[in-house]
C-alpha cells in the first residue's frame, strides 16, 4: 500500500474526523471513546465553574443548572 500524506494527517469529516489510517486500522471506536470521556470531563469542569464551586464562601445551593 502507497503512503499518502492524506491518510496520516488528514481529519475527514465524512468518516467522523478521523484519519483515514485510524480507519483501516479500526481505532475510531477507541478514538470516540476518548473524545466522550474528555467532553464529558469538560462539561463536569464547566458546571461546577458556573455554580461557583471553586470559590469558597459559596453554597452549592446557589446553582440553577
Amino acid at each position: 500500500m502507497l503512503s499518502w500524506p492524506s491518510r496520516e494527517k488528514r481529519l475527514h469529516s465524512a468518516i467522523g474526523y478521523i484519519t483515514p489510517k485510524d480507519k483501516l486500522n479500526w481505532r475510531e471506536k477507541e478514538i470516540f471513546a476518548e473524545r466522550d470521556r474528555k467532553l464529558y470531563q469538560a462539561r463536569e469542569l464547566r458546571k461546577m465553574r458556573r455554580c461557583g464551586r471553586n470559590q469558597p464562601g459559596k453554597e452549592a445551593a446557589q446553582c440553577y443548572i
